[in-house]
């Protein structure tokens, strides 16, 4: 007969190796998230009206008039 022996440490009883795979989890996802903020953050402020100028140099409407 095998009993589980709660680990020392973890006083909620969940083994100290799943709660470090939850934090480090977290962490990664918080990392990815703040990543993603700042492309998008970079894609709005720089790269959409930079590509807007450079339509309206190719694309002009008054040329057919």
């Amino acid at each position: 007969m095998t009993m589980a022996v709660p680990v020392a440490g973890s006083p909620n009883g969940i083994p100290l190796r799943i709660q470090l795979q939850r934090v480090e989890r977290r962490r990664k996802l918080r990392a990815f998230i703040l990543v993603l903020l700042l492309l998008l953050f970079i894609l709005i402020a720089f790269v959409l009206p930079i590509s807007r100028v450079m339509f309206n140099a190719i694309h002009d409407d008054n040329c057919w008039r």
